[in-house]
């Protein structure tokens, strides 16, 4: 027989959601925040989704700089310089290393862009919504 959550389960999981108010957001509804908070809530969204960008950029960078260290590797070995040639070596699994570090901070830190963009979408049509409708009240 399925448990139902008691009181409190749902109390904090309600105080868990408030203390990211995106999150809050997209689990309530934008209909329940006033137009300065939702204004507000969207410039923190903007930076939020610059950032998750930016990093993303990054990691994407570092993902790629990989086979050009074990390709120096390579050369450096065929020129028998064995110092820059076990440097590159190094920095090839230590680059691979960084990358996936990077992508599972930005998964845990913003669940994915798709949900950044989800509320995004919410704020704009509550926003637009009342615009509208101050428009045919005037």
């Amino acid at each position: 027989m399925p448990t139902h959550p008691s009181i409190q389960e749902i109390l904090q999981d309600m105080e868990d959601h408030a203390r990211d108010e995106l999150a809050f957001l997209l689990s309530t509804g934008a209909e329940h925040y006033a137009t300065e908070d939702l204004h507000r809530l969207m410039g923190q969204l903007e930076i939020k989704l610059q950032l998750h960008r930016k990093l993303t950029k990054f990691s994407m960078y570092l993902a790629a700089s990989a086979p050009v260290w074990l390709l120096g590797w390579l050369l450096f070995g065929l020129l028998g310089w064995k110092v820059p040639a076990l440097g590159c070596l190094i920095l090839f699994p230590l680059t691979l290393a960084l990358f996936f570090a990077g992508m599972l901070a930005i998964r845990s830190y913003f669940k994915g862009q798709g949900e950044l963009l989800e509320i995004k979408t919410l704020i704009r049509a509550e926003l637009q919504q009342r615009r509208w409708g101050k428009n045919i009240c005037n």
